[in-house]
């Protein structure tokens, strides 16, 4: 059986925000999957008009998501990036941002996430890093650089918020659906704050499937079952993942 009839009718939830969800539910599509929208999260801008005085200066321009990318981008108004700084990017969806908007990228971890990140930097003392965040960002990152004597300065980009709740997609998730998927541990609170327990019950039996091992932290510590962590942390690796996991079940049944 091939990997698109494992996934061909299964309905799968989208939790990403509205205006992300469009890649991951046309990669569901293509695999014959149904991809049930609903946004959990939304992202909004917020001033940083002090974030580019350590521009100047800054050895790095680090960038751990495609929102950042987007807000920061916009807020400098197309005034081009200092040449000194070279730009890092936490996985391969952030660094096709920014070379979209004709940024060049020059590090890009071989596992996508911020511990990773912080290691493929060859020379960290002394050096300046700027890093492009949304305001409720682990300190990690930072942290570890901090503590490789680098000089760190986090720049807030956006803020991520629960999305309003809907309740004709908590309607559609009633129905029932056949896996969940979450992309952030921002997806899991918001999943959580949105949906009712009676709903969550109707769900126990779904896959749930999250992108990178903080994500699947979060689920585990918001009481929600983890079936599987993509490997890559990226959506080819979210839907071979969905997939094993439905060849699985029908292998067992």
């Amino acid at each position: 059986m091939s990997a698109d009839q494992y996934l061909a009718n299964r309905r799968v939830v989208v939790t990403r925000s509205a205006e992300q969800a469009l890649s991951l539910c046309r990669a569901l599509e293509r695999a014959g999957a149904v991809p049930i929208r609903f946004p959990t999260i939304q992202t909004r801008a917020v001033s940083i008009d002090d974030g580019f005085a350590h521009l100047r200066d800054a050895d790095w321009l680090v960038f751990t998501s495609t929102n950042g990318v987007r807000y920061y981008l916009d807020a400098l108004d197309d005034s081009s990036l200092p040449a000194s700084a070279r730009i890092a990017a936490v996985g391969t969806a952030t660094a096709s941002a920014l070379r979209q908007r004709g940024v060049d990228v020059a590090i890009v971890p071989d596992a996508f996430d911020g511990r990773h990140l912080a290691v493929a930097f060859e020379e960290t003392d002394g050096r300046r890093f700027v890093l492009v965040q949304p305001i409720e960002a682990m300190p990690d990152l930072a942290e570890f650089l901090e503590s490789r004597g680098g000089i760190v300065t986090r720049v807030v980009a956006y803020r991520t918020e629960t999305a309003s709740s809907d309740a004709r997609s908590a309607a559609v998730l009633a129905e029932g659906v056949d896996a969940v998927t979450f992309t952030s541990p921002s997806t899991v609170r918001g999943f959580v704050e949105l949906v009712d327990r009676k709903t969550r019950l109707t769900l126990e039996h779904a896959i749930v499937v999250c992108i990178g091992p903080v994500t699947a932290g979060e689920a585990l510590r918001c009481g929600i079952h983890v079936d599987a962590v993509a490997d890559p942390h990226t959506t080819e690796g979210l839907l071979a993942a969905l997939d094993r996991c439905f060849e699985e079940t029908a292998t067992t049944s």
